[in-house]
């Protein structure tokens, strides 16, 4: 969800070093927050909140160390980067394994997806009902890693291979601009 974004951030648990990167062309100001979902309880906890001021880059970079994420289990959490600009816009959120899928320790998944018409707001709950797009509800009672939808309508979601946390999300379809949907 980060890898085209201007501003973004990744974490390495190892060493607990944290990297702040700017290359947009204008400043920016806003925070990183480091974040830990649990996979066995899905409960999120904030590891940490750093205030950014960064010039216009491109490659313009903060570096921060944050000694608490050497204790953060990969097999048992993931750790998400989320920056967030001073109006409170998502700029970039990037999960962060902290192990290889293999060696994580999640329960096992049971997800429901069904389409619903309207679009998703910014709170992943359903918006406008007369809205010609479509939504995919997602619902489960376990934290599920690289959730991926797929279809065969003409398009594709605005989010996949995320980290899915109990008990719904929302991911809107994009219709491909010749599918009339």
């Amino acid at each position: 969800e980060s890898i085209f974004a201007d501003v973004m951030a990744s974490c390495d648990g190892a060493t607990g070093l944290c990297c702040v990167k700017n290359d947009g062309v204008r400043d920016f100001s806003g925070s990183l927050w480091l974040n830990v979902t649990d996979f066995a309880t899905g409960e999120v906890s904030s590891s940490a909140r750093v205030d950014l001021s960064m010039p216009a880059g491109a490659g313009t970079a903060q570096w921060h160390q944050h000694d608490e994420l050497k204790a953060v289990d990969g097999k048992r959490a993931v750790l998400e980067a989320v920056v967030t600009a001073v109006d409170g816009t998502v700029a970039s959120h990037n999960v962060i394994p902290l192990t290889t899928p293999g060696e994580m320790i999640l329960p096992m998944a049971n997800l429901t997806v069904t389409a619903v018409r309207g679009s998703s707001d910014e709170g992943g709950q359903s918006a406008s009902a007369s809205s010609p797009s479509f939504i995919a509800e997602i619902r489960g009672n376990t934290v599920a890693m690289y959730t991926t939808l797929t279809t065969l309508a003409h398009g594709r979601f605005a989010r996949n291979a995320f980290l899915f946390r109990p008990p719904v999300q929302h991911v809107e379809f994009i219709a491909a601009p010749y599918s009339g949907l």
